[in-house]
């Protein structure tokens, strides 16, 4: 079960034409698949890799921003960094040639030493990711960035994205939504499913919906593990002038999705790794949407409505801060301890502190020993 070292970069076409950059980081004679899904404004190497502070001190120093290197970086994927991008008319032949390749090679910005992917390479599972649509390396919707139709159509990627990986054609390029291949010639390994924050919601609500697309028998995968998901988010429209903004805001999102008009969103750097994202041109710090906002809000309702939908014999890991201030702590904990009480096999790690992104090197050796137990106990 040796791993290779490399990231290796594809792509497939989902349900609604959009061409979707996925990694895959494999060991020889994997143990089983565990497939990683990002949180919002995010991507898949920002938080399941390592950025590498030595490239980072070489190009940028670590006292300053400097947005001239970044726009170059940029440019070499996106013609801008706003929300909307122009792609040209052979953005497809261009995003073809990656495929293949080692996603470490296109930038020296990220590593694997330390991170949650090495560490499941060295427990003998293939590691794959995809970063959501309209954000990371993936297109989105004519050019926008950090936008969807609806929460949902990132659920029915990664659930295509599973399939992809179950039916072992990462490496198949011509991959298109087709729901009748959906739960048919699957391999036999173990296939774990994990997200973080927005990533969490995600993964749970595939667990809901798969079962509506297929009429596959088993779970769509072995297991889910949730880091800090996205289950309640209110803390962040309480009070009266909070509850008058997001009001608007939904009615702002009946005529103008791409609006972002009275949002004040100030991306803060206060910490070594805010300030690796913000030098991190894959990584979205301009303002959010007001359709981004309301969705991500409608998603924890949506998801909470269906919890009745989610198979009762999934084995499932949640770990999360208990001082939490981006998803707050007791979402996770009410999904244990109220709407999922039911199944036998659910789990909540409680961690100290009010680390969000706990997948980070800086943080993951916290989840290490709790995540081998879990993985060992259904993978025997």
């Amino acid at each position: 079960m040796k791993a290779t070292g490399k990231l290796s970069m594809s792509h497939f076409k989902n349900k609604q034409g959009l061409l979707i950059r996925t990694y895959a980081a494999e060991v020889d004679k994997p143990k089983g698949s565990a497939i990683l899904v990002h949180g919002n404004k995010s991507h898949f190497r920002a938080d399941f890799t390592n950025y590498n502070v030595d490239f980072y001190k070489d190009k940028y120093g670590l006292e300053s921003v400097d947005p001239n290197i970044v726009i170059r970086e940029m440019h070499a994927i996106y013609p801008n960094v706003d929300h909307k991008i122009d792609f040209n008319n052979d953005y497809e032949f261009h995003y073809s040639k990656l495929d293949g390749k080692n996603a470490l090679d296109i930038t020296p910005r990220f590593t694997l030493n330390g991170s949650i992917v090495e560490y499941l390479n060295g427990l003998g599972y293939s590691a794959y990711g995809l970063d959501l649509q309209s954000q990371g390396m993936s297109q989105g919707h004519n050019g926008h960035r950090n936008y969807f139709k609806k929460f949902d159509d990132h659920v029915v990627d990664v659930i295509q994205f599973i399939d992809i990986i179950r039916r072992n054609k990462f490496h198949n390029v011509n991959e298109e939504w087709d729901p009748n291949v959906l739960g048919k010639n699957y391999s036999l390994n173990k296939c774990f499913l994990m997200g973080l924050s927005m990533g969490g919601n995600v993964v749970l609500r595939a667990a809901q919906i798969f079962k509506t697309l297929s009429d596959f028998k088993s779970n769509i995968v072995d297991g889910i593990v949730c880091f800090a998901p996205m289950l309640d988010i209110d803390m962040h429209f309480s009070g009266a002038f909070n509850q008058l903004a997001l009001a608007i805001a939904k009615m702002i999102v009946t005529f103008c999705h791409h609006s972002t008009f009275m949002i004040n969103e100030k991306y803060e750097i206060d910490t070594l790794n805010s300030f690796l994202r913000v030098n991190d041109p894959y990584y979205i710090t301009k303002t959010q949407t007001h359709k981004a906002i309301v969705s991500l809000l409608e998603a924890t309702r949506t998801l909470e409505k269906n919890h009745s939908k989610y198979p009762v014999d999934m084995p499932t890991l949640v770990f999360h801060c208990k001082d939490d201030n981006v998803c707050d702590f007791k979402g996770s904990k009410k999904l244990v301890e109220t709407h999922l009480k039911h199944i036998n096999s659910i789990k909540l790690v409680e961690l100290d502190g009010k680390t969000h992104c706990i997948t980070l090197p800086s943080m993951n050796t916290r989840i290490f020993d709790d995540l081998k137990k879990w993985l060992a106990s259904i993978n025997q």
